[in-house]
């Protein structure tokens, strides 16, 4: 619905990976993604610095970029005010609410984490490298009530 009264500006923070391709150049693992949806009141002035991405192309890299989208998703608890307004398997899209998230967004929470903790879904393709890399990376940053499978690995 559009507020011709009251208008608003939306912003979008993003915090996404990078998509992981193979030496023939396909791509093994498209970007995750974790976007946080805030409406401003006023006048909202955006940032327009782009960050170079040309960067991650070490395997420690490109599994930060990865465990930086999963340390974001640790930051949502029971308590937080969230609202999951969509879920696929590499995107997450999250606002601000006035109560504690519900028990079936925190469902949708535990789900796309769940691709993590099990290096399931898009991420089963990672290369080995960035596997070790990304699993080390999650067991600093885990919650303690779910087991990760990939630990085993480390």
């Amino acid at each position: 619905m559009i507020d011709n009264v009251n208008p608003r500006d939306i912003s979008l923070k993003f915090t996404n990976s990078q998509p992981i391709f193979n030496e023939e150049e396909e791509c093994l693992v498209p970007a995750h993604q974790v976007i946080f949806m805030s409406v401003f009141p006023e006048n909202f002035q955006p940032i327009d610095q782009v960050q170079d991405l040309t960067i991650y192309s070490h395997e420690g890299r490109l599994a930060s970029t990865l465990a930086r989208v999963f340390e974001r998703t640790q930051k949502i608890t029971r308590e937080s005010h969230t609202r999951i307004n969509y879920k696929s398997r590499n995107t997450l899209l999250v606002s601000s609410k006035r109560n504690e998230i519900e028990e079936r967004e925190m469902r949708l929470l535990v789900e796309f984490e769940s691709a993590f903790y099990n290096l399931s879904g898009l991420l089963e393709k990672l290369p080995e490298g960035i596997k070790r890399n990304l699993c080390y990376l999650i067991k600093k940053q885990r919650r303690p009530q779910v087991p990760a499978v990939c630990l085993r690995n480390i």
